[in-house]
């Protein structure tokens, strides 16, 4: 929360209405994060020079695995692109209280420009779920 409130002060966090009624901060996919594929009715193809569950950085239909960032910490793509990893943010499918789950970090992807850098579109998935859509697109593992 700390990183959203600093990057978005005036962002607002939506939550139910009723939040009695839905155990927050509980997992109902508790242990995904050790599973060795996905669950049974995922039945596509999974890529192959990284386990299937494992998180990668997409930016412009090309992804880059959460191992290769956070050993680099930055990295620079494309030209012009920069993703930066930080500790402090836990996976939500990892362990029963999410609070508790292994620590997949915060990332942050900006475009370099004349002007400074500018935040740029991106997503956090499974490496299964990006080789779904983008069978014939690269995940750089190093």
């Amino acid at each position: 929360m700390e990183n959203f409130r600093a990057r978005a002060p005036d962002g607002v966090v939506l939550a139910a209405g009723e939040p009695a009624g839905r155990p927050y901060g509980i997992n109902p996919y508790e242990n995904y994060d050790r599973r060795h594929q996905p669950y049974h009715f995922f039945t596509g193809d999974l890529p192959e020079r990284i386990p299937a569950l494992a998180r990668v950085v997409t930016v412009d239909k090309e992804a880059w695995s959460l191992d290769l960032i956070r050993k680099k910490g930055s990295l620079r793509v494309a030209g012009d692109i920069v993703i930066s990893w930080s500790p402090g943010q836990n996976s939500a499918v990892g362990a029963r209280v999410i609070a508790e789950g292994q620590d997949v970090g915060n990332f942050v992807v900006q475009r370099l420009t004349e002007e400074g850098p500018v935040d740029h579109p991106y997503t956090v998935d499974f490496a299964f779920a990006f080789h779904a859509f983008y069978p014939d697109a690269p995940i750089h593992v190093e």
